[in-house]
Order: structure tokens, then sequence, then C-alpha cells
């Protein structure tokens, strides 16, 4: 699994590819350790959310291949 972790002033992005049931765990440890407050989404959901403790969650879906609407 890999995860690029991008600063820009104050705020952290940390981008990764989408977690599964059967790797969330190592992602939630990653996250957890890095204080992530929000997941934003912009694939299919392909785990089961409700394991996760105290972080909120934004979908903004876009379609591989497709250019995001304002």
């Amino acid at each position: 699994m890999n995860f690029y972790i991008l600063e820009v002033e104050k705020t952290r992005f940390i981008i990764s590819n989408t977690p599964t049931n059967v790797n969330l765990p190592v992602y939630l440890e990653t996250l957890y350790n890095q204080n992530t407050n929000i997941i934003v989404r912009f694939g299919e959901k392909r785990y089961d959310e409700d394991c996760i403790r105290d972080i909120d969650f934004v979908d903004l879906y876009i379609e591989d291949g497709s250019v995001p609407s304002d």
C-alpha cells in the first residue's frame, strides 16, 4: 500500500488507493497515527466504514476518466 503525504501550510493530505475490508486495519493505523479527521472518497466505497471511529466522510465521486464538475 502506498501513502503519499502532502502538506500545504498547516493542512496535511494523505493520498492513497482505496482500502478494502481485508487491508483496512493497516490503513486505519496510518490514518489514526496521522491524526486524520476526514476522509474524502473520490471512487466507490470498498470497505465497511462502521468500524471507523472519529473520522468523518465526504463522498465526491468522480467516474474514472471523467473531469470533476465545479
